[in-house]
């Protein structure tokens, strides 16, 4: 919370006066005299006071004239309080304990922008409660979808070569020859190291039956990263769409 200044809560003298039923000019007269004495370089006991802790020097206008005043703190008032005995005394003290709590509040709202009233904290409640539904429901929404891009995207559902065929739009056999025409995989349609280095491709062991026996084959499969790579070497080359065109006029 920011600090409270004593700048920041005070009264004019000229309402302290009132509230203590007391010409303003005398009132200014004592604490004139309060101001003299702490403005002394040490205090009887030895301490040091801040004036401007207690009163500060100010000034009002009145029919085009400039008059003195002062802004009084809360220690300010308890000074002038003790100076009062009896009934006087204890009515002041409980004006002035009220009207500093009462600005403390209203400078703590005004600084956090908070409700004044119960039906605008209600409203500032269901505000904030219509908010953080909608938030939770577009998280709710946004979960599977980003779920899924972090799977394609980490390369774990690297996709076989004829699904990522159908994606760019071409035939299987005819991205295999591309990708080797380009020295990108191997005779046996295995990525060469860098690329797997690269992260365009992982290799797995697919079990084969062959004549009663099993054998691991080894198959190329592409990753989101080199779905994203073989889709701008085709573009670059003229051959994204064109390549299904001329699988087609061919039959």
């Amino acid at each position: 919370m920011p600090e409270i200044r004593p700048i920041d809560l005070t009264i004019d003298s000229r309402e302290v006066a009132e509230m203590v039923d007391k010409d303003h000019k005398h009132l200014l007269r004592d604490i004139d005299n309060y101001v003299q004495i702490m403005e002394s370089p040490t205090l009887g006991n030895g301490l040091t006071s801040q004036v401007s802790d207690f009163f500060i020097p100010s000034t009002y206008e009145s029919a085009s004239r400039q008059y003195r005043c002062y802004l009084v703190t809360q220690k300010g008032c308890e000074m002038v309080a003790n100076k009062l005995t009896g009934e006087k005394g204890v009515l002041f003290t409980a004006a002035y304990v009220n009207k500093f709590h009462e600005m403390k509040i209203a400078l703590v709202v005004e600084q956090f922008n908070l409700p004044r009233t119960y039906s605008t904290a209600l409203r500032k409640l269901a505000d904030v409660t219509d908010e953080k539904e909608e938030l939770q429901r577009q998280n709710a929404l946004m979960a599977p979808k980003a779920a899924a891009h972090d799977l394609f995207m980490s390369g774990r559902n690297a996709q076989p070569m004829n699904q990522v065929a159908k994606t760019l739009g071409t035939g299987r056999t005819k991205l295999f020859a591309f990708l080797r025409n380009h020295g990108i995989l191997m005779s046996n349609n295995l990525p060469y190291q860098k690329y797997l280095d690269s992260g365009y491709f992982t290799v797995v062991e697919k079990p084969i039956d062959m004549g009663g026996e099993t054998i691991n084959k080894s198959q190329t499969l592409v990753t989101a990263k080199g779905v994203d790579y073989i889709g701008k070497l085709l573009a670059s080359r003229g051959n994204v769409l064109p390549m299904r065109q001329q699988q087609c006029s061919t039959i």
